[in-house]
């Protein structure tokens, strides 16, 4: 039972003379390595996530702008007939 709850343990009671103290901790095959090579992993994956959720949150705005550009273009060129047309009812 006190496995589970090891944080309730007071260490510094247990350890008082010890100079030293050695901290192990179940493996597992996905965190290999040091905690400090873990915790780089972690980062690693959370940049990758992020940068993932930028690129298509980029994609998304880019897409929406293209867009609207064409539907400008596609207004443009109906005044632009509209103007050719009435030049030519005029002369």
């Amino acid at each position: 039972m006190m496995n589970d709850h090891v944080w309730l343990l007071n260490f510094s009671e247990h350890f008082k003379q010890k100079r030293y103290i050695l901290w192990l901790t179940p493996g597992s095959e996905q965190a290999a390595g040091s905690a400090v090579e873990r915790q780089l992993t972690q980062l690693r994956a959370y940049v990758e996530e992020r940068a993932l959720q930028s690129d298509q949150a980029t994609q998304r705005m880019i897409s929406a702008l293209d867009e609207q550009v064409a539907e400008i273009k596609a207004l443009v060129g109906e005044v632009e007939e509209g103007q050719d047309d009435e030049e030519y009812q005029e002369t």
